[in-house]
Formats: C-alpha cells, structure tokens, sequence
C-alpha cells in the first residue's frame, strides 16, 4: 500500500509539466512531474523504461487537453487548427500502440456526433484533416455512419474519390468479419453507390473493381473477393427488404421451383387422379396404367390438414379383371411425382444419367427460366439502382478466372431472399454469373 503523499491519486488533467532531469548529478533515468501542490519524481530501472514513462504520460496529458477543447467548440476555425493538431501529434508519437491512432478518430467521432448542424465544407474539411490517421487504422462506427451521410448527401464530392477510396480499399484487404462492425460494411457499400452516381458511374465501379483485384491474373489478397461478396448479398437484401415487409404470404421455396418447372415444361397441372408410380411410366402420360396382376390395395392414412378426394378409375374393357380400387395421393406427393418426372427430363435433355434425385435443382430453373409469372415485384426507383449496381458486380466477379471457384462455393447456398429469386430483373443477372460457373472441360 502507498503511504505519504502517495496515498491519494494524481489525475493526468492536474500534471503542470513534465520533463527529463537531464542535469549534472541528478539521479539516474528520472522523469520529473509538476503538480500545483508539489513535484514527484518517477525513477525507472533503465533510461528505455524511463523514455516510455515519459512519453506516455505526455500523451495522456495532451489528448487529456485536446479532449477537453473539442468537446466545448466556440468556433469552428479554431476546431479545425486544433483537430489538425492533434492527428499530427499522433503521427509523430514514438509510441506504439493501437490507442495511440483510435483514440483521436473516437474524439473526433464523438464531435461529429454532437454536432449534426455543420456545414458541407466544414465536413469535408474535417474528412480532409483526419485523412492521413485512416490511412492505417479502421474508422470507428460513430465515423463510419458520418461517412456513409456524406456519401449518400454529396457523392459527387472530390473526397469520395481521393479520401475514401483508399479506405475503402484497406477495409476490403484487411477486414476479417463484417460481422463485428457492420457499419463498415455499410460505408463500403454507401461508398460503391457514390462512385455509382457519378457521370460514368458503372465504369468507375468496373475500374474499382478490377483497382482491388489486380493487374495479375491472381488476386493477392484472399479477403477481397469474401467482403465484397458479402457487401453484394447485404445490398441486395436491401432492396426487397420493404418488399418484405409489406408482403405477408411471400413466395415459398417450392412456389418458386414450380413456376420454374411449369414455365419450362408448358404443361397443365398434374390432374389428381394418380395411382401409385408402380410400373413406371414416360413422364408424358398423365394417368398411370392400370395393372393386369390384381394386389391388394393398400390405402395410405388420410392426411387431416390437407384432404385430397380420390377418383376412382374403372375399367373400360369388361373382359379385363377389374382393377383394384387407386391408392389416394394427396397433393404433396403429386408435386414430388411431377418435380421427380421433370427433374428426370431436364437430366435427359443433358445428355447426362439421372441422379435420382427427387427434386430438382433451384439453379437449373434460374438457367431455364428466370421468370416466376406467378408473382410480380415492383422495386421503387432507389432500390432497382442498388440491385442493378451491386447484381452488375456479382457479375464481374464471376468473370475473374482465379475468384470464380471460391465465387461458386460462396453462392452454392443461394443466399438470396426468395422475393429476390421469384424477381425477374434479379434472376436475368443472376442467369449470367450461374452461366459463368459451367466447365465446359468438366464431362457431365
């Protein structure tokens, strides 16, 4: 326990001044401090331990004082001078530390905040002022959702280009989980739409694109292609987001699948009556032949939440044995029945074996037809910007040789919302990475 004078803390606001003894037979790696009610000497074991002593303390007392002046602004001049002098004490501080970078951008975060009513000059020279702090150092999120409002209100700003960009361009090298801060995945998707809204605005984007893949034919940064990918999916789930909201009864998966199928097929409705698939039969017939060897019916439970009425067939010839009564098959089965003939035709037009399996793939029906007549989405205008913008990347990705593969494997889950894959426009630009996956070296 500190005894004496050093029984009670000292703030680093009440530190006066702060200095090396560097005098003829003081003691050794001392660092002196002034308080008004007296002076402590700090001794350290070597003159390195003594140096960090004395640069620590006088980086507590400085942003203790920077602190304290932005968050009481007067006028806005002298913020700007004192926001310009606290980066460069940053940049030139020999400490090493992760505080010693994001502790200015949360003061200057925290005064953004507070101060909502600035000027669109003042933003960007506040924004020009803490560049060089951003050019190794992640914005915090308070700074993030600032970014994101200067982005949505003056894209066409200079500081979207030369500020933002690199930023944009760290974040999208070095960021691991957007997960953890979402909002910096929000500013990289606010700043992809203000490079969007410029004159040429998809070049530009083309252009950012390919600046993060490289001149190679490799990609040296493996988490380029993972954020961007995931800064696409968030985007487009955007724009069906109030869709969403205002539907009550949106699509199901299998409403989507069977829009596909009798769009591919031209086929009327399966009728119901079906007896059991036993023979097989081509799946052009409609009704299942009736069988020369009598066996005993077998009747499935009635399912109570969804009640089916059989129609019972009879024979046409009266010098055949009669059948036997059909097995009722209620309508979960027929959908089963007529996905597994249709996925079977779809594997034959192919040229390929049939899998056996008894649905069919989701993607071959965004390659046969993109289009769900059943359903019709209208997007406001904001909104078919954003998909045509961020579906338009997903489809440059895709043609990149060396991302494709991973490109593949982070789609394989269709991680779309089901409204977006029953939109016509979506699945259209869809059609076209899915096309991109094809091998032709690979035999089906």
């Amino acid at each position: 326990m500190p005894t004496g004078y050093m029984e009670t803390s000292l703030s680093y606001s009440s530190i006066e001044d702060l200095q090396l003894l560097s005098w003829d037979n003081a003691p050794k790696y001392c660092v002196q401090l002034s308080f008004p009610g007296g002076t402590v000497l700090l001794q350290a074991a070597n003159s390195y331990l003594r140096d960090q002593w004395f640069h620590s303390l006088q980086w507590k007392k400085k942003i203790y004082k920077y602190r304290k002046v932005l968050n009481n602004p007067s006028r806005w001049d002298v913020v700007l001078k004192e926001i310009r002098a606290l980066v460069d004490m940053a940049l030139t501080s020999p400490l090493q530390d992760e505080s010693i970078h994001q502790a200015p951008l949360h003061i200057i975060s925290t005064l953004l905040a507070e101060n909502s009513n600035l000027s669109t000059q003042d933003h960007e020279n506040i924004i020009l002022a803490i560049a060089p702090l951003l050019e190794n150092n992640h914005p915090p999120p308070d700074l993030c959702e600032f970014f994101c409002k200067h982005c949505r209100e003056r894209p066409r700003s200079m500081v979207v280009i030369e500020v933002f960009t690199p930023v944009v361009q760290r974040i999208l090298k070095h960021n691991m989980d957007f997960g953890k801060c979402p909002r910096l995945r929000l500013f990289t998707q606010e700043y992809i739409l203000a490079l969007n809204e410029l004159n040429a605005g998809m070049e530009v984007v083309k252009k950012f694109v390919h600046s993060m893949h490289g001149p190679t034919g490799q990609c040296p940064h493996p988490r380029v292609l993972p954020n961007l990918v995931a800064v696409c999916l968030a985007a487009i789930y955007s724009c069906y987001e109030e869709f969403i909201n205002s539907r009550d009864n949106s699509p199901s998966l299998k409403e989507i699948r069977n829009g596909c199928q009798q769009q591919n097929d031209r086929k009327p409705p399966m009728p119901l009556r079906l007896l059991r698939p036993e023979p097989p039969t081509p799946p052009s017939a409609t009704l299942l032949p009736l069988s020369t060897n009598p066996s005993p019916p077998q009747l499935p439970p009635p399912t109570p939440s969804n009640p089916t009425p059989s129609i019972p067939i009879s024979s046409t010839t009266p010098s055949l044995p009669l059948s036997p009564p059909p097995s009722v098959v209620n309508s979960s089965e027929i959908l089963v029945e007529l996905e597994r003939n249709n996925n079977s035709a779809n594997v034959r037009r192919k040229g390929g074996p049939s899998g056996g399996d008894s649905e069919p793939n989701l993607i071959d029906c965004l390659l046969v037809s993109p289009a769900v007549n059943t359903l019709s989405i209208q997007l406001p205008a904001q909104a078919d910007r954003v998909l045509g913008c961020f579906a338009l990347i997903l489809k440059m990705l895709s043609d990149y040789d060396d991302w494709r593969p991973a490109l593949a494997s982070l789609l394989q889950p269709i991680p779309f919302p089901k409204e977006a894959l029953a939109h016509a426009k979506f699945t259209k630009e869809l059609n076209y990475v899915i096309q991109r996956f094809e091998n032709p070296r690979q035999e089906g």
